[in-house]
């Protein structure tokens, strides 16, 4: 049966079998040591929970919702308290002829390539995976925090009928790798607005049934496309009427976004960016927004908004502090450019984080 092993080495927690099947993930997880877990289904979503009955293990409780779709789209929830965890925690996925579509909402990870090549995945961010069989992802989390991710899952074929008819540019290309022999994908984005309301929108919904189905397919859909949409940027090619980039030119402009992501709280003017990069004033700015469908500016401002939600909802850092904490030396600046971000105030929001808390909606 797929799904989730969990044992210890010296260093690390292992969980091995990454399953997309809620009840697998739980049922596995109850294989371990003192783990007690329930399920229930609410329309056409099943919702496990698993238990820690011993306080000397390392998971106090974890939440699994998923649902699976006619087309055989699926997708699943996780929420897995690591507050407890002194030891980092190893996922390993396993390949299943699927486009694997990850939002991590809390958590850090970081992954391991069948390359050898890792990268650090900081949340909020989205993550477009395809592995043949026999490449596995190592993803090491971080201990000490709560993992929060949504993974959708999309057949091989259904994803290739989409892209069928496109000529040229990436979607060409996409299509290419998932119909070769050995398609190999793995690629990271930053959590977009968009992205978040309409998983907001599939956590919240009061549909019920058939409606809710077609409902939740539809939203994993437009996730898809979204994404899809994002990753065209990646080929340096963009839309028509961009600058040429080389390859150097990508790799230049990927190293911007690193230093960025790194730096977003005392993040360097363009000019500063650019002597680092390699690149000139032009090339990177339209190139960047080329690339990454968005100005070297608004990136960081997403960055910044979506540590300062972090910091009011996860660890509940007053506003003031807060606002230092990403790089704001006004708290009134850092008020303003929050409620431009989330069209709320970030006292307000906290709070309606705190309300909902305890009244989460299921899949």
């Amino acid at each position: 049966m797929p799904g989730l092993k969990i044992y210890e080495r010296p260093d690390v927690i292992e969980l091995h079998k990454m399953s997309l099947n809620a009840r697998d993930v739980a049922a596995s997880i109850a294989e371990f040591s003192e783990f007690e877990v329930t399920g229930y289904r609410t329309g056409i979503a099943e919702v496990w929970r698993a238990q820690n009955r011993s306080p000397d293990n390392f998971i106090v409780n974890a939440r699994f919702d998923g649902a699976n779709f006619n087309t055989g789209v699926s997708l699943i929830q996780s929420h897995i308290d690591l507050t407890g965890v002194k030891k980092p925690i190893e996922t390993i996925f396993e390949p299943s002829d699927c486009l694997r579509l990850q939002f991590r909402l809390s958590g850090k990870s970081t992954d391991c390539h069948a390359d050898g090549s890792t990268s650090d995945v900081r949340m909020p961010s989205v993550l477009l995976t395809y592995l043949p069989k026999g490449a596995n992802l190592h993803q090491v989390v971080s201990a000490g925090e709560n993992w929060h991710t949504m993974t959708f899952s999309f057949p091989r074929l259904l994803v290739s009928t989409l892209l069928e008819g496109q000529r040229g540019g990436v979607e060409q290309s996409l299509k290419e790798l998932l119909d070769s022999e050995k398609p190999m994908l793995h690629w990271q984005m930053p959590l977009t607005p968009d992205q978040r309301a309409i998983l907001n929108g599939i956590c919240k919904t009061p549909l019920r049934g058939a409606l809710k189905a077609r409902y939740l397919e539809a939203k994993s859909i437009e996730l898809l496309c979204l994404a899809l949409y994002d990753f065209k940027g990646a080929d340096g090619k963009g839309d028509a009427g961009g600058i040429p980039l080389n390859q150097q030119d990508q790799s230049n402009l990927r190293l911007a976004r690193d230093i960025l992501s790194r730096e977003f709280r005392t993040p360097l003017t363009l000019d500063e960016l650019a002597r680092r990069v390699g690149l000139n004033r032009r090339k990177l700015a339209q190139g960047f927004k080329q690339i990454f469908h968005s100005t070297v500016y608004g990136y960081c401002i997403r960055l910044r908004m979506e540590e300062a939600r972090r910091l009011l909802v996860d660890k509940g850092i007053c506003v003031t502090e807060v606002a230092f904490e990403v790089g704001y030396q006004d708290p009134s600046s850092f008020t303003k450019a929050f409620k431009q971000y989330f069209n709320v105030l970030p006292k307000e929001f906290r709070n309606r984080a705190f309300d909902s808390r305890d009244a989460r909606v299921d899949l």
